[in-house]
């Protein structure tokens, strides 16, 4: 089953299972099915040979964000590997010793610093940068 790349695992096998009920209930001759999810049409290339796995990606981001803004730490991240490459939306707070999250312009400046930052990996696409609620 193809399926939307934003939306989260737990989804994408949710929306499988309700696949299956339906085949089990419109055809009873059917006795298992075994589904895989996926969120585009990638049966050309292994992608998986070709990007780094969530650890180097976070090291990376991490290492990024300590360097331009020190006050703020990662609280999630989702990652997205799409047409061979990796977006993100990150997700932030202050740190403990810190209360400001900074103005709109300040989010807006940093998410732009970021994205130049990540640019020179070239498994990055695009990095969104969220304020953690």
């Amino acid at each position: 089953l193809q399926v939307s790349p934003y939306i989260s695992a737990s989804e994408g096998h949710y929306i499988g299972d309700s696949v299956v009920l339906k085949l089990l209930k419109n055809f009873p001759s059917i006795g298992h099915v075994i589904f895989h999810i996926d969120t585009e049409d990638d049966d050309e290339t292994l992608v998986c040979q070709l990007l780094p796995l969530r650890s180097e990606v976070t090291q990376v981001i991490d290492a990024a964000l300590q360097t331009l803004a020190p006050e703020l730490q990662r609280s999630r991240l989702n990652l997205y590997y799409l047409e061979g490459r990796i977006e993100a939306d990150l997700f932030v707070e202050a740190t403990a010793n810190s209360e400001v999250l900074g103005s709109h312009e300040h989010h807006q400046a940093l998410s732009e610093q970021l994205n130049k930052r990540l640019t020179g990996n070239n498994w990055f696409h695009k990095l969104s940068l969220w304020r953690a609620h």
